[in-house]
């Protein structure tokens, strides 16, 4: 496992207020044509390898305060969709309530997490925005089977980044409910939101 400095973080968070602040100088609208659209589809079109960074602090040095996952993801240009493969339950699981239900799925294998892709800049790099599906995880406790689904923030709280001369894909998703059995009425997460950074350079 390998380690990175929070500047990295901080560095996700600062993109996503430069990208907030260009939606409200266009009025939310992505300005874009179809053509502009599919030019930035096959720019970054593809499959990709490199780390996904979370939270986690380091109980020795305070200034280490995230952690990396190798992770693997593709774009398909057929339906315009980022496929994230093995997204770890273990990450989902970290900031649960202790309980049955964080402990079945600190132990769950990984899920595909797919997102709808919305471009909204061409140049000078190409930017996005992310729809996430829900990711369902598969558990067992107390002798019954039970689904953990992880829903991810939409509206510019999910977006990504490609630069092809940088030779860079950067995005952010951004946790913000995990349900059990696809009751709504009591999120997991109590209201906490949690990013993650998916960063492949080549």
């Amino acid at each position: 496992m390998k380690k990175t400095k929070f500047l990295a973080f901080l560095l996700c968070c600062f993109s996503a207020f430069l990208f907030a602040s260009c939606l409200d100088d266009d009025g939310g609208k992505t300005g874009l044509t179809n053509e502009e659209a599919r030019q930035c589809l096959n720019s970054i079109r593809g499959s990709y390898s490199g780390d996904l960074i979370y939270e986690s602090q380091n109980p020795i040095i305070a200034t280490d305060k995230t952690d990396t996952l190798d992770i693997d993801w593709q774009v398909n240009a057929a339906d315009t969709t980022l496929v994230v493969y093995s997204f770890p339950a273990k990450l989902i699981a970290k900031d649960l309530p202790e309980g049955d239900v964080k402990t079945a799925l600190s132990q769950a294998s990984g899920a595909t997490l797919k997102a709808k892709i919305g471009f909204y800049q061409i140049t000078p790099v190409i930017g996005y925005i992310l729809f996430p599906m829900p990711v369902v995880y598969n558990v067992i406790y107390g002798g019954s089977a039970h689904k953990v689904s992880a829903y991810f923030s939409s509206n510019g709280y999910s977006f990504g980044l490609h630069s092809a001369t940088q030779k860079v894909m950067q995005m952010q998703l951004v946790l913000g409910g995990v349900y059990l059995d696809n009751d709504f009425n009591t999120n997991l997460l109590a209201g906490k939101t949690t990013p993650f950074m998916l960063v492949s350079k080549w």
